[in-house]
């Protein structure tokens, strides 16, 4: 036997048919070949079919087999077709196969292809051309809103002045609301806004609130004493400039009992240079008290307590300059002044 690639010749073919097939090229041997063996597996698949159609019973499997025939014949058919123009016509197959590989091989930008296009779509050319040179609407720009907020108390006199609240009245045990005929400010915010017209173009802190919500828990006064120092603008009594005050100052002689503003959860007992000794209790919806300047502490922070209940009693510890209760009252990181509510 003599081999040619994978190929092994009849030992009785002549030497002259030998030395043929030896010159013919490989791969021009392989496709001969298998051509060969196409004809060979169409000629058995015909068969088959035949005897498979002659049949009585012509069930699935031999639909599906007849399907699997036709394709067969299909691509052996499409197959014979690609080789026999390969051998006939070698020139035009191989300038074929020459523009099909330069297609191909094409260093072609689309990125560029489609920011061209894109910016045609922007400038309206292709819009333009299609609807027969149609004026383009004007784009529309929503407007830029700024939202309102209140920057001084004049701001809040001149806001309230324009749109008045209804006229709240609460109590230590329940909250109820009465609306006059006529809204008007309630007394103790007009009473603030009177005490702090000298400082009225002062700009507020970002974290205080002016408003009168409705408290959502029952509440009382947390000592028994007059009001020393309010909520808002002041001579600081020990550094003699204008600051804010975040908080009210009750007047009340040393081992006064300090009471809870209202039912609630103790959240921090600590000392601090500024408060001295104070107490933080979390209440309801996010609101938070703090008591300061305490003397004696009588609760644990995580203690549940109830309004009314003592929690300390009236000191003078921490930056004072006599015994007194600094209160303060917050929510959602926002100072309310306690006045408004303790009237």
């Amino acid at each position: 036997m003599v081999g040619v690639g994978r190929l092994e010749l009849p030992a009785s073919w002549s030497r002259t048919m030998r030395a043929t097939i030896c010159a013919t090229p490989r791969n021009s041997l392989f496709i001969i070949s298998t051509a060969g063996w196409l004809v060979k597996e169409l000629f058995r698949n015909f068969c088959d079919l035949g005897i498979s159609v002659s049949k009585a019973k012509y069930n699935a499997s031999m639909r599906v087999k007849t399907m699997k025939n036709y394709k067969l014949f299909l691509s052996a058919a499409l197959f014979l077709l690609l080789t026999g123009c390969k051998l006939l016509l070698p020139n035009a197959t191989a300038v074929l196969r020459e523009r099909v590989r330069e297609v191909i091989c094409r260093d072609f930008d689309y990125e560029q292809a489609f920011e061209t296009l894109g910016a045609r779509l922007s400038d309206g050319a292709i819009i333009q051309t299609l609807g027969g040179g149609a004026e383009r609407l004007p784009e529309r720009t929503a407007p830029q809103r700024t939202p309102y907020t209140p920057k001084t108390l004049n701001d809040i006199i001149d806001e309230r002045s324009r749109v008045l609240p209804e006229n709240v009245v609460h109590a230590a045990s329940a909250t109820t609301t009465e609306t006059d005929a006529e809204p008007k400010l309630p007394e103790a915010v007009a009473a603030f806004m009177e005490r702090q017209a000298e400082y009225a173009d002062k700009e507020l802190p970002a974290n205080v609130s002016c408003d009168f919500p409705e408290l959502p828990f029952g509440f009382q006064s947390p000592v028994t004493g007059c009001t020393s120092s309010g909520f808002g603008f002041r001579l600081h009594p020990i550094k003699n400039e204008v600051k804010f005050h975040f908080g009210t100052d009750f007047a009340a002689w040393s081992g006064v009992d300090i009471l809870s503003f209202a039912d609630g959860t103790v959240s921090m007992v600590g000392w601090d240079d500024g408060y001295g000794n104070y107490i933080t209790i979390d209440h309801a919806d996010g609101w938070r008290t703090l008591y300061a300047h305490c003397g004696k502490v009588y609760v644990l922070s995580g203690q549940k307590v109830a309004m009314g209940e003592k929690i300390a009693l009236v000191g003078a510890t921490g930056e004072v300059t006599g015994p007194h209760l600094h209160f303060e009252l917050t929510c959602a990181g926002k100072y309310y002044n306690p006045e408004f509510w303790l009237a």
